[in-house]
């Protein structure tokens, strides 16, 4: 479930505390369901690092470390309930912006799972 992991870690990381740890390099702040690869660790680090404010004239969302991360979440999410958080997360975030994150296969029966504290 690494697309899991990286979608509650790219919205974890919205938490002040939580985003200073993981600029720290601490990514012990995660919940315990969240297990990412060498790669992935690097692109929350990468996302962490930044400062992204979408309101600021000549934000380029492609170009983002953020975006980066959020570009491995689309359609690959297994459980139903992160995938419906992370949806609501990028559209509050990036409002049109997000619809990069439109659309992507949820398929029963592994959308009814719980994950990384996304209870169904």
């Amino acid at each position: 479930m690494s697309a899991d992991s990286l979608a509650v870690a790219l919205m974890a990381i919205e938490d002040p505390a939580i985003r200073d740890a993981v600029r720290g390099g601490d990514l012990s702040v995660f919940h315990e369901d969240v297990q990412l690869s060498a790669k992935e660790e690097q692109l929350i680090k990468d996302a962490a690092a930044e400062e992204l404010d979408p309101e600021v004239a000549g934000f380029d969302a492609s170009s983002s470390a953020f975006y980066a991360a959020a570009s491995q979440v689309k359609g690959n999410v297994m459980s139903g309930p992160v995938q419906t958080n992370f949806s609501s997360f990028m559209n509050n975030k990036f409002g049109g912006i997000g619809s990069m994150m439109g659309g992507g296969c949820v398929c029963p029966p592994m959308n009814m799972q719980s994950f990384g504290g996304f209870q169904q």
